[in-house]
C-alpha cells in the first residue's frame, strides 16, 4: 500500500472511529505527511519498502536540527500510532 494513501485512511479512521479533535488530526496529520515527505526523497512509496532504519533517519533529521524533545516525541507518537 502507498504510505500517502495510508496515512489518509488513518486520519479518516482518527476522525471518525475514534472521534478524536480536530487539532490532534491535524497535528497528527502533519508530522505523518512529514514523514511522508521525508520517505519520498529517499524513494520509499510503499509500506512493503518501509524499514525502522528509514524510521530512525527520520527522527535523527529532527534531532540533529534541534527539535525540542517534546516536538521528537510528539512525532514519534504519531508514528507509533499510524502504526
Amino acid at each position: 500500500m502507498n504510505i500517502s494513501d495510508s496515512i489518509s485512511l488513518f486520519l479518516d479512521y482518527l476522525s471518525t472511529d475514534r472521534r478524536l479533535s480536530g487539532h490532534t488530526i491535524t497535528g497528527y496529520g502533519r508530522d505523518l505527511h512529514d514523514l511522508c515527505d521525508y520517505l519520498a526523497g529517499q524513494q520509499i512509496t510503499t509500506l512493503s519498502d518501509l524499514e525502522a532504519r528509514d524510521l530512525r533517519a527520520w527522527q535523527m533529521q529532527h534531532t540533529e536540527a534541534g527539535e525540542r524533545p517534546a516536538t521528537i516525541k510528539r512525532r514519534l507518537s504519531a508514528l507509533s500510532s499510524w502504526l
